[in-house]
């Protein structure tokens, strides 16, 4: 930009905040009708439009989500915009803040290092696995059949060759912490079984196997 900023004083103040959109909707139309009418101040919002116009140059688009866009507008509109070039200053730096956010909670969101499908011919029953090793979590996910009454499922580990190891009781949509010792990767085997409330009493399935699946990676 070659020329210098405008003098701040109150209409410079209305018609930056035109052009940045951070007018409520009555204050909006007033203005426009008055750049209608008024050259002086259509030339204000000529300016500023001038000085504007590559402020987003190093920014890609992006649309967030509709709850975002929201919530964004919420902050910026929600109550009626102050005068001055101090609010134009924070509007910018909170619809920045605000999309930075969501960016990085976009990039960073936790994917799953390892998935499976439990289920076994003859039984209604069918679970969704997914795990996450660094955080060593295991979330399992009713997906067919219904929580028993009478006991509850139990997640074994089940090796080529050696006794199953229990990975712990759950209900549809727990996390099981995996405990140090335990291994998994991809091709894993794991089963469900039904035992009586608080798990096996014996360290081993007890109860029927209600469905069986291998990991995979994702």
């Amino acid at each position: 930009m070659t020329e210098s900023m405008p003098t701040p004083d109150a209409d410079d103040a209305l018609a930056a905040e035109y052009v940045l959109g951070v007018l409520d909707d009555t204050e909006r139309q007033a203005a426009a009708q008055r750049a209608r009418t008024d050259a002086a101040f259509a030339a204000r919002i000529s300016v500023w439009e001038t000085h504007l116009e590559n402020l987003n140059n190093d920014y890609g688009t992006q649309a967030p989500p509709k709850h975002v866009k929201v919530q964004i507008d919420r902050r910026l509109f929600g109550a009626p915009p102050r005068r001055g070039l101090n609010w134009i200053v924070t509007g910018l730096a909170t619809a920045v803040v605000l999309l930075g956010l969501f960016l990085f909670q976009t990039d960073q969101s936790p994917q799953p290092d390892l998935r499976a499908q439990l289920k076994s011919d003859g039984s209604a029953y069918a679970f969704s696995v997914a795990v996450d090793l660094d955080d060593r979590l295991l979330e399992m996910v009713l997906t067919a059949g219904a929580r028993p009454t009478d006991g509850t499922f139990e997640l074994w580990l089940i090796p080529e060759d050696g006794a199953p190891q229990s990975l712990g009781i759950f209900a549809s949509g727990d996390a099981l912490t995996l405990a140090p010792q335990v291994r998994l990767s991809a091709s894993s085997t794991l089963a469900v079984s039904l035992e009586p409330s608080g798990g096996s009493p014996t360290g081993a399935p007890t109860g029927p196997v209600l469905a069986v699946g291998v990991l995979a990676d994702v």
